[in-house]
């Protein structure tokens, strides 16, 4: 049996403590519920690797420029951001279940990713990837609070970052796969289409018989969510008692409010600047593959990030945690965790697009640098930013406020891949290619990937350096905020048993002995 406030592991992302009211819920039925998350997260991994992997295969087969695929990122992220407060507010007002709303997401991604291997104009990629990017935003607000609901506030870190890992793990494998194959004609078909394929549910399209099991598969895993997903009979989202009548000017007032926590606001600033790097970086794949590296090589490196990416976000939990769990950094360690993050993130992006040569001989450096960037640059969002935002915040509002999160960073960071293509093509003379890259001339590559480094290099590095200088004010943002809320909630109801004392003395369902956690 757990003490009072143990949070000293969490295996699995699954918490050594939990509620021992009778109410609540079992060791399997939390274990299970958790696992269906990290499931949902490999699928959106998977979905939104599929385009940045497969930009060269379409400039190849469909003539489209780098404008043109950027665009096309563009809209799906812009409709991720907008559906994320929409997703929020169903789900904080009880209007739709986290169940119904993570089955229409799968549903969605299934149907979507197969109409995508079809396409063949422009315009069809563009109407489809805005379609997906509804789909996708169903999970970050539903993730946000069901793990909020499940997990004790100083194991919040860990149980989010096994939810990064495992959407990272998705986009490695995708990336490896797709990378390597979107170039090669396969079943008379270009690879990236069958790519698609494959992803819409991890089968392969032998025949149609094989094409019409990957749709159903992904239902399946709605349906899954939908039937074996639990919440507490104490959460927020499943007391109907406390939702009253919504409305627009509610809803909008409820939004503004939010940005009178200084915590929240600070979060907002940073990761509208911070998300412009990552959808940058959609780019890097090609990059690589002007720089003469073979496309099974570009795959392995692009891998490789993710593979250390997935095992950084898990270590990013963990150290925020530990640094939480000590009384004279309770408050100071999620913010040390972030600038320690982009400290290092700065330098090794400078390094990798700009210092590096562009050329096969760059490989070896490529590898050693994505390894450290894999490693180092994704802690924050994890193990800093959805931990903290769920300890300023009322429970029921949790939903919503990384939706309103998601819609602010999301539209500024749909801007990275057009930025990079603006900046290579109209400052750096990048050239748009409809040949295979292995007939392109010699001048040409070399043009092409500089442009891209170039631009890559400045659209990374001035965003993270202004991210850098906000997360020092969360130093004085945090504690106040979160003592601000216990005051306002100490208000409005009964003194109850601290938070973690409601989170005892449940035994972890299975333990993790080593080795790899998928």
């Amino acid at each position: 049996m757990a003490r009072k406030g143990s949070t000293d592991h969490l295996r699995f992302g699954v918490p050594d403590t939990a509620p021992v009211k009778p109410t609540d819920l079992s060791a399997r039925e939390i274990s299970i519920t958790l696992s269906m998350i990290y499931a949902v997260s490999f699928f959106e991994g998977a979905d939104m690797q599929l385009l940045p992997a497969s930009f060269r295969a379409l400039e190849g087969d469909l003539g489209l420029s780098p404008t043109t695929l950027a665009a096309s990122s563009l809209m799906q992220t812009l409709t991720c951001a907008t559906f994320s407060v929409f997703w929020g507010v169903l789900l904080d007002n009880g209007i739709l279940s986290p169940q119904q709303v993570l089955f229409s997401g799968c549903s969605g991604w299934g149907v979507l990713t197969l109409l995508l291997a079809s396409i063949t104009d422009t315009s069809w990629i563009l109407v489809l990837r805005l379609f997906n990017g509804i789909a996708l935003a169903t999970l970050s607000p539903t993730t946000q609070t069901l793990i909020a609901d499940l997990t004790p506030p100083q194991e919040r870190g860990r149980a989010y970052s096994w939810s990064g890992f495992s959407m990272a793990m998705g986009c490695m494998s995708t990336a490896m796969i797709t990378t390597t194959i979107s170039q090669r004609r396969i079943f008379g078909l270009y690879g990236w289409r069958v790519a698609f394929g494959i992803a819409a549910g991890l089968n392969g399209p032998d025949s149609e018989r094989d094409i019409l099991g990957v749709g159903i598969l992904s239902i399946f895993l709605g349906y899954a969510v939908k039937k074996l997903v639990r919440l507490p009979t104490d959460s927020h989202i499943a007391d109907e008692t406390m939702y009253g009548s919504i409305s627009f000017s509610k809803e909008l007032r409820t939004v503004m409010s939010f940005f009178e926590v200084w915590t929240f606001s600070v979060i907002v600033l940073q990761g509208c600047f911070a998300c412009i790097p990552w959808t940058a970086m959609s780019f890097a794949t090609m990059f690589l593959q002007y720089s003469g590296v073979p496309d099974l090589t570009a795959g392995c490196i692009s891998g490789l990030m993710l593979l250390c990416g997935s095992f950084g976000a898990l270590l990013g939990g963990y150290i925020g945690d530990g640094l939480t769990k000590h009384p004279l950094s309770r408050f100071q360690g999620r913010p040390f965790t972030a600038q320690l993050s982009v400290c290092i993130s700065i330098p090794v992006a400078l390094l990798y697009y700009h210092f590096v040569p562009h050329s096969p001989e760059g490989i070896p450096y490529w590898t050693g640098l994505v390894v450290v960037f894999g490693l180092c640059a994704t802690w924050c969002d994890y193990g800093v930013n959805r931990p903290m935002l769920s300890e300023v915040v009322a429970p029921q509002h949790r939903a919503r406020i990384l939706g309103v999160l998601c819609a602010a960073a999301g539209t500024a960071a749909a801007f990275g891949g057009p930025l990079v293509a603006l900046v290579s093509e109209a400052f750096f003379g990048y050239k748009t290619q409809r040949i295979p890259i292995n007939q392109v001339p010699e001048d040409i590559r070399k043009i092409n990937a500089d442009a891209l480094g170039n631009g890559l290099t400045l659209v990374c590095c001035i965003p993270w350096t202004i991210c850098l200088i906000f997360y020092t004010a969360l130093h004085w943002t945090y504690e106040a905020d979160h003592v601000a809320l216990q005051k306002k909630q100490e208000m409005h109801r009964p003194p109850s048993t601290d938070e973690d004392e409601d989170f005892e003395g449940l035994r972890p369902p299975f333990t993790w002995t080593g080795g790899s956690p998928c």
